[in-house]
This record gives C-alpha cells, sequence and structure tokens, in this order.
C-alpha cells in the first residue's frame, strides 16, 4: 500500500513539473503563413519558443512615491507665494523679451560654463518662448 502512494506521488509530481514549461514551434509555410504547434515540424525551419504554463507574477508599482501620495507644494498652499513668483517670472520674462530684441549678439553660458552667442534661430525660439512667458506669467486676470 505504500509503495502504491509512493509511486503514485512520484508520479503526480514528476507530471507536475513537466508542466511548468510548454515548448511551442514556429515556422512559415511556403504560403507566408504562420504556424504554432507543441508538435515538432519535421523540417528544420522552425523557431522554438518556451512558454510559462504558469503565469508569471506581475510586479505592481509602488505608490508610496507617487505624487498623488506627496504633499501639495508649499507654494499652492500659501497663494502670497505663489503670487510673488509668478510676478518674478513676468518680469524676468519681460526683461528677456526686451534683451533679445534690442541686442543682435547674445550671449549666453552653456552647461560647460563656455561662453557661446545665440544663433538667428535660436533667438527667435527663445523670443518665441519668452513671449508666451509673458502670457502666461504676465496676463493674469
Amino acid at each position: 500500500m505504500k509503495l502504491l502512494i509512493l509511486t503514485i506521488t512520484t508520479v503526480l509530481s514528476s507530471t507536475l513539473s513537466y508542466a511548468d514549461d510548454v515548448i511551442v514551434y514556429r515556422w512559415v509555410d511556403k504560403n507566408n503563413v504562420v504556424h504554432f504547434s507543441q508538435h515538432q515540424p519535421e523540417h528544420n525551419n522552425y523557431t522554438e519558443l518556451s512558454l510559462a504554463a504558469t503565469p508569471q507574477p506581475v510586479n505592481t508599482p509602488d505608490v508610496s512615491n507617487t505624487t498623488a501620495n506627496k504633499p501639495k507644494a508649499k507654494i499652492a498652499s500659501n497663494p502670497k507665494v505663489a503670487e510673488n513668483e509668478t510676478v518674478n517670472k513676468c518680469t524676468e520674462a519681460k526683461e528677456n523679451v526686451h534683451t533679445l530684441q534690442s541686442y543682435d549678439n547674445i550671449q549666453y553660458t552653456d552647461e560647460n560654463g563656455e561662453l557661446k552667442v545665440l544663433s538667428n534661430k535660436e533667438k527667435r525660439q527663445q523670443l518665441a518662448i519668452n513671449e508666451k512667458q509673458v502670457e502666461v506669467y504676465c496676463d493674469i486676470p
């Protein structure tokens, strides 16, 4: 009796271990039709795919670091600070527009600390950006 139980247990556990991975063969026939099968094709022009029989656990994102769980910025909680920053950004954008319109050669310091001169294209881009910032920060109702 013990031998029968041991044999059944061994057979069941061995079949479960084989069910972990399923091998699927993929090939394309002469009519360019893709085929999938668990039976190996007779020819050698196939790709062997190994698929897990049991689904893998899905990694859930860590929601503790999302912005929804973080406290609101101090600027939003203090209207005076937000208003002062808006005024500062408005003033800076207006000064940038004035500088870009008043001078032909505009120098700036790049990320490596080197002095560079804005090309005409870069100057037009910066002017458009700063004019948009004037609209956003200065024309508040």
